[in-house]
């Protein structure tokens, strides 16, 4: 059975719309991933077993050295109240038998150059009365001079398990100390003799003498333990 032709013509014409429509749908469609074929298995990240050991490490060579532990950190030793003492007394000892010994050679000798006539018997007298009433001023001024230098580290090490002190360090303390010593010293000769010349010469000799007195007690009492808590 044949169609009438202007029925035809409109059925060709939706039939070419919608053909045409329909490709160009499939042309603009998303692409997608190309799919693994099925045949090969999915390849799957290789992990290692929970039993695997770690890798060995290599010994130690002179290139590489062996990672020594670190050392235990010490703390600075403790200076006791009976160490300072005893190194008060042997030190007044020492300075006490120093000051009688100037004190005496000041007054007889050198006094009379600033009007102070003394008999040998008189400067004896008043060179013991200096030399023992220093003995209870400079120990108590060098009990509180050496418990404020045990407060202070600086200078002090530990070697070997041994308190040690550095040369800077006695020698600081030298100073300080003969500094208040020689005040007291001039102080006190003043007051026995009544001479401002004569007391100023005891004090200005002693300084050299006690210097070396003092750096020498210091430099031997740092090799005593004796006090010394690690």
């Amino acid at each position: 059975m044949s169609l009438p032709l202007p029925f035809a013509l409109s059925l060709s014409k939706c039939t070419y719309r919608r053909e045409a429509h329909s490709d160009r749908f499939t042309n603009n469609a998303i692409p997608r991933p190309p799919q693994q074929p099925l045949d090969k298995p999915p390849v799957l990240p290789q992990c290692s077993p929970m039993n695997q050991s770690p890798p060995a490490v290599p010994p130690a060579s002179p290139e590489m050295p062996a990672l020594a532990p670190e050392p235990e950190r010490t703390r600075p030793p403790q200076i006791r109240t009976w160490r300072s003492v005893a190194k008060a007394i042997s030190w007044r000892a020492i300075g006490s038998l120093d000051t009688l010994l100037l004190s005496y050679l000041m007054i007889t000798y050198i006094g009379p150059f600033f009007g102070l006539e003394q008999s040998p018997g008189e400067a004896a007298k008043a060179a013991t009365y200096i030399a023992v009433t220093e003995i209870v001023t400079k120990i108590l001024f060098y009990y509180f001079h050496e418990r404020f230098w045990a407060w202070v580290r600086w200078g002090t090490s530990v070697v070997d398990g041994k308190r040690q002190e550095s040369l800077r360090r006695t020698t600081t303390k030298t100073a300080t100390f003969r500094t208040i010593a020689t005040l007291d010293t001039i102080l006190l000769a003043w007051f026995f003799t009544g001479s401002v010349e004569t007391a100023l010469s005891i004090g200005g000799l002693e300084i050299f003498t006690k210097i070396a007195l003092y750096f020498l007690h210091e430099r031997v009492w740092a090799r005593v333990p004796y006090g010394v808590v690690h």
